[in-house]
Order: structure tokens, then C-alpha cells, then sequence
């Protein structure tokens, strides 16, 4: 897996990537994510984040870009 993650006016998006022909699921650790709920921008993926970490599961190849909004309550 490769990951990157970026803060974009209190938002928190992340790009996630299964570089590999099999599927895989990774446990991401991104601290400025807190206790946040992710979205993936398709809209079908979503992920809690506890502590900044979330586990989540990839198809081979597959690139998934998620935001956490900063207007979580």
C-alpha cells in the first residue's frame, strides 16, 4: 500500500493505493484525522477513523481518494 495524506483548510484528505495484482487490507495511520469519519469521493466507501488509524480493504489496483470534513460533530 501506499498512502499520502494532506490538510486542506481543516480537511484531511487521503489517497490510498493497492500497487499490487491482490487484493489487500491495511491499517492506515494518519494522526491529524482523529476521530473522524472518511468518505471516499465516489461517495461508496466510508471509514471511521479512531485515534488518527482505520483499517480498510482494497481491490488489486485499486486507488481510493477519501476526505475527512472538518465539520464533523
Amino acid at each position: 500500500m501506499k498512502v499520502g495524506a494532506r490538510d486542506h483548510n481543516g480537511a484531511v484528505y487521503v489517497t490510498a493505493v493497492n500497487a499490487s495484482r491482490n487484493a489487500a487490507t491495511s491499517e492506515i495511520n494518519v494522526p491529524a484525522l482523529g476521530d473522524r469519519v472518511l468518505r471516499s469521493l465516489d461517495g461508496l466507501h466510508t471509514v471511521a477513523a479512531r485515534s488518527g488509524s482505520f483499517s480498510d480493504s482494497f481491490a488489486p489496483l485499486e486507488v481510493r481518494i477519501s476526505v475527512a470534513s472538518p465539520f464533523q460533530g
